[in-house]
């Protein structure tokens, strides 16, 4: 990152507000490309999957990791490139029809998205903030939003 971006996150940083990255990218990724993740306070990757807290390194899955056995038939099936996440898996066109056949194949409740030749595999995961379970929920307010008044139990009971 250019030193006048890192400076403009730290100045963002010190008037008290957070500084958030939301991305499709698996965490690894960025952290290369951006030449580190300690100049943000959270990230949300692998399409909204995976959430990181810079200060304590803490990652927190929203969605599970796609199957040992899944990969490995993508592999021989000759898949490649694979890039496998924590949450996620990416490959390129035109091998979307032998993933998802192979989706198919293991009954998997996975999801597919394609993105300008990228194709992208993804457990199908939480649609709202509400239907996290509540304990993980519960984590993620107090992690995200400390300060912030919390929900009253009619909200999330929704």
């Amino acid at each position: 990152m250019a030193d006048s971006i890192v400076a403009a996150l730290e100045h963002l940083r010190a008037s008290g507000r957070r500084v958030i990255v939301v991305t499709g990218r698996q965490l690894e990724d960025l952290g290369l490309v951006s030449g580190g993740l300690d100049h943000f306070d959270y990230v949300v990757a692998e399409n909204g999957a995976l959430i990181y807290e810079s200060r304590t390194r803490e990652i927190t899955l929203l969605a599970e990791p796609p199957p040992k056995q899944f990969v490995s038939a993508l592999r021989s099936r000759g898949v490649h490139p694979l890039a496998v996440g924590r949450v996620i898996l990416a490959t390129q066109s035109p091998y979307e029809t032998k993933v998802e056949q192979a989706i198919r194949e293991f009954k998997l409740d996975l999801q597919i998205i394609l993105n300008k030749g990228a194709v992208d595999c993804i457990a199908i995961f939480y649609e709202t903030f509400w239907d996290i379970p509540i304990s993980k929920r519960s984590k993620l307010w107090r992690r995200v939003l400390p300060s912030a008044p919390r929900p009253s139990q009619s909200q999330t009971s929704l």
